[in-house]
């Protein structure tokens, strides 16, 4: 891919601008192209542990799953999004289990059993388990 004809033009302009070159640009585009497969291709939940740790600016996570990697500011807004969801998916079960006395609700023919299971599986699979309120 060496031949200017068979680069696209901005990858050419692109290694020509950054000083790395076209090899090394494409290179790049690889690798980001790999991460983001790992990243989409995950089981989740993300389980993101720091990595260069001798950084500070720049520093990343890599997800112990899948091995995709982000910046610490975007595992942050993940881990951000991550309580908004359990939040959600606690108020809707906190709200169908208000109406029901005991715990666990073990009555397989209560139409909000299926429903509060199903929650609380959703629940599970943002990585941490739901307990009723005392």
């Amino acid at each position: 891919m060496t031949d200017k004809k068979e680069v696209p033009e901005v990858i050419r302009r692109l290694g020509e601008i950054s000083g790395v070159g076209v090899v090394r640009t494409n290179e790049i585009l690889e690798e980001v192209r790999a991460n983001l497969a790992r990243l989409n291709g995950c089981a989740g939940p993300h389980d993101f542990q720091p990595i260069d740790e001798g950084q500070r600016l720049s520093r990343k996570a890599r997800c112990s799953k899948c091995a995709g990697e982000v910046r610490t500011s975007d595992w942050h807004w993940y881990e951000r999004a991550m309580e908004h969801v359990r939040a959600d998916i606690e108020q809707q079960i906190e709200a169908l289990w208000a109406d029901h006395k005991k715990w666990p609700l073990d009555d397989a023919d209560d139409p909000a059993y299926g429903i509060i299971e199903g929650l609380k599986r959703a629940y599970q699979a943002t990585g941490k388990s739901w307990e009723p309120k005392k």
